[in-house]
């Protein structure tokens, strides 16, 4: 990532990006500010799925956090890619494959939800602040409605043992158990999201 973004810089030229930085003026830390916001919630609501036994210091999660960003946004990673290395992270390190890849799906299903509500909430901001938005009510309630829906089905799907199902069709599928081992075992996947 640092080399990457060394080789953009110089391509793009270090007085160039400089001067665009400089031109946002005291916006820029307002900007970062803004954004430290929500990876402090996002990791403190992250932090409290884990059991007591096994919770990092909330630093330690930061620090993962920042890392699952930088990976999904500067490698081609279809946007899961940081969370595949911060589940690996977290089982080196802090707790259980089973324990690391629960709290990270948990995080990202209550992310999903909490995303819809603010589309929602930014829905209604935007018509009582401007009276207009409204041709947009019926296509973002659609969608929000569609999407929770379906995150609603991935939640029940979850607490009823999806990760054992999986396992069980990858195994058959690729006739080894070494498939098994992205996650210890399905079962433990599914208890541990169930926690």
């Amino acid at each position: 990532g640092a080399a990457l973004f060394a080789f953009l810089l110089a391509k793009h030229g270090f007085v160039e990006v400089g001067q665009v930085a400089l031109s946002a003026g005291w916006m820029l830390p307002v900007i970062v500010a803004a954004h430290l916001i929500p990876v402090l919630a996002d990791t403190l609501s992250w932090q409290a799925l884990f059991p007591p036994e096994n919770r990092p210091k909330l630093s330690q999660l930061i620090w993962l956090r920042w890392i699952r960003e930088g990976v999904n946004h500067l490698l081609p990673t279809a946007r899961v890619g940081g969370d595949i290395v911060r589940a690996r992270i977290v089982s080196w390190r802090y707790a259980p494959m089973p324990i690391a890849a629960a709290t990270i799906i948990g995080d990202l299903t209550s992310g999903i939800f909490t995303q819809a509500a603010f589309t929602l909430i930014g829905l209604a901001a935007l018509i009582a602040l401007t009276g207009s938005g409204s041709g947009l009510l019926v296509p973002i309630i659609g969608g929000v409605a569609i999407a929770l829906g379906l995150l609603t089905g991935f939640f029940l799907v979850q607490r009823y043992g999806l990760f054992r199902l999986i396992q069980i069709l990858v195994t058959k599928l690729a006739r080894s158990r070494s498939w098994t081992l992205l996650v210890d075992n399905g079962d433990q996947l599914d208890d541990a999201i169930r926690s």
